[in-house]
């Protein structure tokens, strides 16, 4: 767990871009290169399913530049979805922004208002904010049923995040049960490491 934390704290430390509160980088510091090693972690973890790891690996997809790592934001929208899409709030604020701001995927308010207020639900900062300022310009644009079809659609994300918790659980008791006590401890002990 620490060593996550760790991973995490020097990727968002030395990592901006998109994915920054302002999206705007200070010109005085250049993002720092992750050992070969660490990408290869962080890679491993998000293909395991781990949300803060898929988050971060659309991070450094966006700003491709860490080795192994070029920029593509096919594999940006998809890392960042699969974050979001296990409920991690700062990969929906992500996606809010990128369906808003036209870049990497064609602009949906729609879209993008429900994935704000399922990053506002999750208590990430600015995502208030945002949520107002995306509704406003939804309902001057295209009329407060746009409004309700976005908060629909949040609630309808809400509901397959729920389930596709639930189905993971159920998997990984699954997967404990269908080992032998001998796989079981060897498998839990090193991942307990």
């Amino acid at each position: 767990m620490r060593q996550t934390i760790g991973i995490i704290l020097a990727v968002a430390f030395f990592c901006g871009g998109l994915f920054t509160a302002t999206g705007q980088e200070d010109s005085k510091s250049k993002p720092k290169r992750l050992s070969v090693e660490k990408v290869k972690q962080i890679q491993r973890e998000a293909e395991k399913g781990d949300p803060v790891y898929q988050y971060i690996l659309a991070v450094m997809y966006e700003q491709g530049n860490q080795p192994g790592i070029t920029a593509n934001y096919d594999k940006v929208f998809h890392w960042c979805l699969k974050s979001a899409n296990q409920g991690f709030g700062e990969a929906q604020k992500a996606a809010a922004l990128m369906y808003y701001q036209d870049v990497i995927v064609n602009k949906n308010l729609v879209e993008s208002l429900a994935w704000i207020l399922l990053a506002q639900s999750n208590g990430v900062p600015l995502a208030s904010n945002l949520a107002s300022l995306i509704e406003k310009e939804l309902a001057k644009k295209e009329g407060k049923e746009s409004v309700k079809q976005a908060q629909d659609r949040a609630e309808e994300i809400q509901k397959e995040i729920a389930q596709n918790k639930k189905d993971r659980a159920a998997q990984k008791i699954d997967d404990r049960f269908s080992l032998k006590p001998e796989e079981f401890t060897k498998k839990y002990e090193k991942n307990n490491d």
